[in-house]
C-alpha cells in the first residue's frame, strides 16, 4: 500500500513516541456501493498487481490503496488473488502437500440447495440422504475461493479524486 494513503491518517502517541494511527479503517457507504456510476465491474488477471491496475486506470500508481478499497481488501495478502505458486505455497504450508489437500474434504455441499455440512452430519445421513451431497475437497476449496477474487470491482476513476479527499477529511476530523 502506498506511503501516500497513510500520509492522511493522525498520529498518535505509541510508546512515548509518534506514529501513524493505523488502526483506523475507511468503507465505502453501502449506498456508494449500490451506485453503478462509482463503481465499475473488473475481472483481474492473475499476477495483476493494485498498482498496475492505479497505474492503468488512474494514471498515478499510489492509489494503489483505492484499488483495493473498490475490492474491499482488507488483508492485502490473502484477499488479493494469489499467483499459482502463491496459492501452491500457501496450500503446501496449511496441508503439508498438494496431494493432501487434494484428498481433505472440509465439507459436504448439498447438490441443490446451499446447505454445508462437516463429517460428523454426513456419516449420520442415511445412505439415500447422502447421495444429496458431494464432497469439497480443500484444494479445490481454496481454488475456487481465489478464483473468485478476480471478479473484482473499482472505484470509477471519475471519483477517484473525490473520494480521495474525502479520506483525507474524515482521517483528519
Amino acid at each position: 500500500m502506498a506511503i501516500e494513503y497513510f500520509s492522511n491518517f493522525p498520529d498518535i502517541l505509541y510508546r512515548n513516541q509518534v506514529a501513524k494511527n493505523i488502526l483506523l479503517r475507511a468503507a465505502l457507504r453501502e449506498v456508494t456501493r449500490k451506485t453503478t456510476s462509482v463503481l465499475l465491474p473488473l475481472t483481474l488477471e492473475f499476477g495483476e498487481r493494485p498498482d498496475m491496475i492505479a497505474h492503468d486506470l488512474y494514471k498515478n500508481s499510489s492509489y494503489d490503496w483505492l484499488v483495493k478499497f473498490g475490492a474491499n481488501t482488507i488483508d492485502p495478502y490473502f484477499d488479493w488473488p494469489l499467483t499459482d505458486e502463491n496459492l501452491n505455497k500457501f496450500v503446501e504450508k496449511k496441508y503439508g502437500s498438494i496431494p493432501v489437500a487434494q484428498s481433505t474434504i472440509i465439507h459436504y455441499e448439498h447438490n441443490t440447495e446451499d446447505v454445508k455440512i462437516n463429517k460428523d452430519t454426513y456419516d449420520l445421513l442415511s445412505v439415500g440422504d447422502r447421495a444429496n451431497y458431494t464432497a469439497v475437497y480443500a484444494y479445490d476449496y481454496i481454488v475456487a475461493q481465489n478464483e473468485a477474487k478476480l471478479i473484482s470491482t473499482l472505484i470509477s476513476p471519475d471519483f477517484a479524486s473525490v473520494i480521495d479527499r474525502e479520506l483525507e477529511k474524515k482521517l483528519n476530523e
